[in-house]
């Protein structure tokens, strides 16, 4: 009976292991798309500061927002979970 509730108890910290990489790399990869988006927002705004018209990255920035809101929910998951 110790030997089941051993393997269980190793496999919910192994599943708990993987959700919480997950969250980091789902903020992870939400930092590169934020970053990148308002790079290229900036980048758009200096080169055509005279021509007025210019292209702001709205989905790679809200996506990369939620990306890594998704993240930390998850990371706040596992840890209400281990109380």
């Amino acid at each position: 009976m110790a030997v089941m509730e051993s393997l269980a108890l190793n496999k919910q910290k192994r599943a708990g292991e993987a959700r919480s990489r997950a969250g980091l790399t789902s903020i992870a990869l939400g930092v590169i798309w934020f970053v990148s988006g308002v790079m290229y927002t900036v980048m758009c705004i200096s080169l055509n500061v005279g021509a007025g018209r210019f292209l702001i990255a709205f989905g790679a920035i809200l996506g990369g927002i939620g990306l890594i809101i998704r993240g930390l929910r998850q990371i706040q998951a596992m840890g209400n979970r281990r109380v």
